[in-house]
């Protein structure tokens, strides 16, 4: 067993990967776990006119493979979070 998967396997520990193996049938727990790596948070910064930003954290969402594998083990992602308004910085 390669040392990754042995860390996610102690990660997410003996039943967690235990349920990958019975739940995925032709899925290895190391593809599962490439699938699910494949999904990605980024924050879009936008600037407003009064000198404010918008800033959207964004997950993107999963391809139809992921998006398979999450029905089949029960699980859904997070809500995308709303978005955040900063503040212009005050000169000093």
């Amino acid at each position: 067993m390669s040392d990754r998967l042995q860390t996610a396997r102690d990660t997410f520990g003996p039943q967690c990967y235990k349920t990958f193996e019975g739940a995925l049938g032709a899925f290895t727990p190391r593809a599962v776990l490439e699938k699910f790596a494949a999904v990605q948070m980024l924050d879009v910064h936008l600037p407003t006119t009064d000198g404010r930003e918008v800033v959207l954290t964004r997950y993107t969402q999963p391809e139809k493979e992921l998006q398979l594998l999450l029905d089949q083990l029960k699980l859904t992602l997070p809500a995308q979070p709303p978005p955040k308004i900063t503040t212009p910085a005050k000169p000093t």
